[in-house]
């Protein structure tokens, strides 16, 4: 059976990564949603309102994706903690 090391760096990366990753997804999607708005802005056509149905069920994809990454940052602060404790013995 395989050894898995863990450690209080790789843990702190993966909340830097996922945070970052996290930030640059909704930063990318507000700039689409505002180029694509832009574009719509007077404009009369069923396409916006199906455009709009899409961008709420891509919101709703994302808080869900915020919610896991925030689990996973909440994962590696438990065993950061555990490190903390544990790892001194």
């Amino acid at each position: 059976m395989s050894k898995v090391r863990l450690s209080k760096a790789a843990a702190s990366r993966v909340i830097s990564f996922t945070d970052e990753a996290y930030n640059a997804l909704i930063s990318n999607v507000r700039a689409m949603d505002s180029r694509v708005n832009s574009q719509f802005t007077g404009m009369v056509d069923p396409a916006l309102k199906r455009y709009a149905e899409l961008s709420e069920k891509l919101q709703n994809t994302l808080r869900q994706i915020g919610t896991n990454m925030e689990a996973i940052s909440k994962y590696c602060r438990a065993v950061m903690r555990w490190i903390d404790d544990y790892g001194q013995i």
